[in-house]
């Protein structure tokens, strides 16, 4: 059962495979089961990569962004999408 799922995730990830270009970010939307649902921050678009393909310990909201066809967890851009939504919530509680 194994051996399908990682095939199947590999399925997925050749069919995107044109789309990963090497300094891209996105955005970890969701899990679901064996893989992750990653949103590209300039197209929006979301693709499928087995969470065996990835930095491990990531949460939902984390940025990665591809080098040399790797996911790179982006801690400094992760850090700043939080302190930005953080200082829009505060702005809003405020009105």
């Amino acid at each position: 059962r194994l051996k399908m799922i990682l095939e199947f995730f590999n399925n997925i990830e050749k069919k995107h495979s044109d789309i990963l270009r090497d300094g891209d970010t996105f955005t970890v939307d969701r899990f679901e089961d064996e893989f992750a649902v990653l949103e590209n921050r300039n197209t929006r678009k979301n693709i499928n990569i087995s969470i065996f393909k990835l930095p491990k310990n990531l949460k939902e909201g984390d940025i990665l962004t591809v080098s040399n066809g790797n996911f790179i967890l982006n801690n400094e851009e992760t850090q700043s999408l939080q302190k930005d939504i953080q200082s829009r919530f505060d702005k809003l509680k405020k009105k």
